[in-house]
Parts: structure tokens; sequence; C-alpha cells
């Protein structure tokens, strides 16, 4: 007898554990959402150098009841998910790491995520790769340099800087002298006259990682006199040519007022060696046309002439005038030239 009871009630808690299960997989639903992912690096000491994805974007699943999951989504309709994952400190203090991590591991222990009842079901992509670096000091003396210029320069204040770059930018630095290029900062057209510009600091390397250098101070002073070696020349019957896109252009012809104003003469002063090895093609004139010019069709249009493709050394000492052209429809000027 007391078996058939026995049997009776672990069929009934079967039955009843059963029914449980069944409501709760009923009550549970899922989400995908996509998030991006912020990386902070262990303390100031440190930066992010690069990412693996380059975009920390994942496609993130997440499993909870119909309650948890209707609340996620209001949330979301007013606050986009944005967590930021803090990373810990390398093994024995390094100065620099690569570590790759778990994606579900990260963003399930993240604050902005967590919440009762809610679990990740699946993350994509499934891992992600963060470096970084220690940003490091180094005292550098300045050396300013004047390119073909010959000059009288007292020395910069200060002498010397701090860089502040990446240990991996440090570790390539050869010496502790600073090369920077002053020769933007020069007035050609004054020599022997003294001259005191404030130099901005910057990483003569080109590329992202330039960015990331830093200097204290961020200038620095110099006075110097511009020997009188610079020479003055003048070109004569510079062309002006017109530049504009595409798309004007096969619509449309600018067409010169005056010829004589697209042919100017031109004085450039600079470095005798340079200026005696300029030719007039290095000098490139020219007059920009826009689409807006597109209302003044047949009416006279002034522009100012722009130089391009000169030496930073070498200066433009002529005061240009504007020029005067007209914009012409191009089957117009085409009937034009047949009846001509």
């Amino acid at each position: 007898m007391w078996h058939d009871r026995l049997k009776t009630g672990l069929i009934v808690v079967l039955l009843t554990g059963l029914i449980w299960f069944f409501a709760d997989q009923a009550d549970t639903a899922s989400k995908t959402i996509t998030l991006r992912l912020a990386v902070q690096p262990p303390s100031s000491a440190y930066l992010v150098m690069a990412q693996e994805p380059e975009a920390l974007q994942f496609e993130v699943t997440f499993s909870a009841s119909h309650a948890v999951i209707d609340e996620m989504d209001k949330q979301l309709q007013t606050k986009p998910l944005n967590p930021t994952f803090v990373m810990g400190k390398p093994e024995k203090d390094a100065k620099r790491a690569r570590q790759t991590f778990e994606s579900i591991k990260v963003l399930s222990q993240l604050d902005a995520i967590r919440r009762p009842g809610l679990t990740i079901t699946s993350v994509r992509p499934e891992m992600f790769t963060v470096e970084i670096d220690s940003m490091v000091r180094r005292p550098m003396r300045i050396k300013p340099e004047f390119g073909e210029m010959v000059v009288d320069a007292g020395d910069p204040k200060p002498v010397s800087v701090e860089v502040i770059l990446p240990s991996t930018m440090a570790d390539e630095l050869s010496g502790d002298t600073l090369a920077v290029d002053v020769t933007r900062y020069v007035d050609a057209s004054k020599p022997n006259e003294l001259q005191h510009p404030t130099v901005e600091l910057q990483w003569s390397q080109s590329g992202p990682k330039a960015k990331l250098v830093r200097f204290e101070p961020a200038s620095f002073d110099i006075r110097f006199k511009l020997k009188d070696t610079t020479a003055p020349r003048t070109f004569r019957s510079v062309p002006v040519s017109f530049s504009a896109t595409y798309e004007v252009l096969s619509r449309y012809t600018p067409v010169p007022l005056d010829k004589a104003e697209f042919l100017p003469d031109i004085t450039v002063a600079g470095p005798r060696q340079l200026v005696e090895n300029l030719r007039k093609e290095d000098i490139q004139l020219v007059v920009q046309v826009y689409g807006s010019d597109e209302a003044n069709i047949g009416q006279p249009i002034s522009r100012q002439i722009k130089i391009q493709s000169l030496p930073a050394s070498v200066q433009v000492i002529t005061q240009l005038r504007d020029v005067r052209f007209t914009l012409q429809e191009k089957n117009a000027t085409a009937g034009l030239d047949a009846h001509r």
C-alpha cells in the first residue's frame, strides 16, 4: 500500500516540476542588440594603441523573462547601451601588453549590462584583442633647422622640452635632440631684420601615432636674422588656370574678360639657390570656379588668384589683383564657334 502512495507522490512531484519548467520556458524571451564597447586603459599612465576588431561592435543576444526584456526595451529607447570596459593592469606592471578577451565573459561582468534575471546567451565576435602602451617622458634638446637658409640665430627658449609619448615610440628615438623645421616661420622677404616667432611643436614623423605625442611646453620662442643670401626674381607672364569640379567644367566654360589679367608678372623672394632653380612652371596660379557661379552666367565674375606648389621658404611678394571672367554654357560657346 505504501509503495503505491510513494509512486503517486513521486509522479505528483515530477508533474509539478514539469509544469513549472514549461511555465518558466513560456515566460522566457530573447533579444539581440548591437552595442559598441569602449575600452579604458588601467590608468592614466597607459594608452590604448590598437584594437582588433578596430571598432568593438558586438551582436549580443540576451535571455530573460518577458517582463525583464520589456523593461530593457524601454530603457534602450531613452538611453542607448554604451558600456565601458576598464582593463586590469598588465602582469608585473609591464610597460606594454597585448591581451585577448572572451567577449561574453567581459560583457557579462559589466555593471552597465548586468541586471537580475538577465543572461547573455551569445556574443559575436566571440573574442577581441586590445594593445596598450605606457606613456613615458623624454627630455629632449631643441634643434631649430632652417633648411637651405643662412641665419644668425640665438638659442631657443626654452632650450629643451619634455616629450610625452608611448614607450614603443620612445624606444625608437636616437639621441636626445629634437630637430624642428622652422622654415615656415621665416619671412624670406625680410633679410637682416630681427624675427622672433613662437614655434608650435609637432611630431616630425607622419602617421596616426603622431597625434599621440605631446610636448611640455607645447612651443618655444626663437630670435634670428635671415642673412642677406635671399634673392628676388621676377617671372614674366605666369599663366593663371581655372580650377573647378568635373560637373562644372562639363557644363560651362570660364572665359577671361581680359587675357592680360591672366598672365601677371610674379616676383618671388627666398633662398638664392632655391630661387635660382625655380622655373615658371613651378609657380601655379589658380582661380577657383564654383557651382554657385551658375547664377551669374554671362555676367562678369571677379575672383582672387590663389598660389599653389611653392617651397615653404619661397614667398610671392607681388600683390596679386583679382581677375575677371564670365561663365558660359558649353553648347552656347559651341554655337558661337560654329558661326565664326
